[in-house]
C-alpha cells in the first residue's frame, strides 16, 4: 500500500512538473510572412534623351558612340552604359565623361526619380588593336548630388560626391580632378 502511495506522489509530482513547465514555456508566434515582390527591370524611356544632344554630341567625337537603354530598379538605382570604339591610350576619354555629365544634368535634374536614387554610369571602351585592352570606367553618384548641383553650380562639391573607378582602380578626386595612380589618365570635371 505504501508503495501504491510512493507512486501515486511520484506521478502527480512528474505531471505537475510538466504542467508547471508548459505554462512557463513562452511560445514564439512567427509573424505573418509579407508576400515577396518581385521587382521587374524597367526600361525608363527618357524622351528628353532621345530628343537631347547626348548622341549627337558625343558622335561628333567618336562614330562609334552607343548608349543603352536606360534600366532602373529600385534598388540598384538607374543604369547607363554607353560603349565606344575610341582609343586613347585605351582608355575612356575624358571629354566624352564630360559631355555625358552634361547632357544629363537637366534631364536627370527633372526626372521624377527619388532622390534617394543612385546614378550609375558605366562608360566601355575597346581598342581595336588588342582585345583584351578594353578599358572599363565607373561613375556613381546620388540623384540628389545633381539637383543640389543644379542649384547651387557647385562644381567641385559635385565632384566630391561622384565615386569613380577606372577598372578596379578608385580614383583619387582634388580640386576638379580624377586622378589614376596605375594608369596614364587624368580627367578634369568640366560640365
Amino acid at each position: 500500500m505504501r508503495k501504491n502511495y510512493i507512486f501515486i506522489f511520484t506521478l502527480i509530482l512528474f505531471l505537475s512538473t510538466i504542467i508547471f513547465a508548459q505554462t512557463q514555456t513562452t511560445t514564439k508566434t512567427q509573424p505573418p510572412k509579407k508576400p515577396a515582390t518581385i521587382f521587374v527591370l524597367h526600361a525608363l524611356t527618357f524622351s528628353n534623351l532621345s530628343k537631347g544632344n547626348l548622341e549627337k554630341d558625343l558622335k561628333s567625337l567618336d562614330d562609334t558612340f552607343k548608349m543603352s537603354i536606360p534600366i532602373y530598379h529600385p534598388a540598384i538605382g538607374l543604369n547607363l552604359s554607353f560603349y565606344t570604339k575610341l582609343q586613347q591610350k585605351g582608355l575612356p576619354y575624358p571629354s566624352m565623361i564630360n559631355r555625358i555629365l552634361k547632357n544629363l544634368v537637366n534631364i536627370l535634374n527633372s526626372s521624377e526619380l527619388p532622390d534617394k536614387t543612385t546614378i550609375n554610369i558605366v562608360l566601355y571602351t575597346e581598342d581595336d588593336k588588342d582585345l583584351y585592352n578594353g578599358k572599363t570606367l565607373f561613375l556613381t553618384f546620388p540623384l540628389s548630388a545633381i539637383k543640389e548641383y543644379n542649384k547651387t553650380k557647385d562644381l567641385n562639391k559635385f565632384g566630391s560626391q561622384i565615386i569613380v573607378f577606372l577598372e578596379t582602380e578608385k580614383l583619387e578626386y582634388k580640386n576638379g580632378v580624377f586622378t589614376a595612380k596605375n594608369y596614364d589618365f587624368e580627367w578634369i570635371l568640366k560640365i
